[in-house]
């Protein structure tokens, strides 16, 4: 089995993984890490984007649901910075969901 061969047989969590290992922008980032798999896992050509996009691309939710369901288990966290910032984030969303309950 070429090393190609092996790339493609590896999972979307292994191919989650390796990126958020590797990238410091992908571990804060959703946007660095769907370009980043993209490029590398799907190989979209981003100069015909539409095209290649439509039919070669994982789904964005995929990707970065595995990257929750990932850092969830305390593995390639993000900075401190963005573990705050989403921290704050999830509140108001809570805050939110909740006023809207009682209404």
């Amino acid at each position: 089995m070429t090393e190609k061969q092996i790339k493609s047989k590896k999972t979307l969590r292994q191919k989650v993984e390796s990126i958020l290992a590797q990238s410091e922008k992908a571990r804060n980032n959703d946007r660095y890490l769907l370009y980043y798999y993209w490029k590398h896992y799907d190989k979209v050509n981003f100069k015909n984007f539409a095209t290649e996009f439509i039919r070669k691309a994982t789904s964005a939710e995929s990707i970065t649901r595995m990257r929750r369901m990932i850092q969830d288990e305390g593995r390639f966290l993000p900075t401190d910075e963005v573990q705050t910032l989403r921290k704050a984030r999830e509140r108001e969303m809570r805050k939110a969901v909740k006023q809207r309950e009682v209404i």
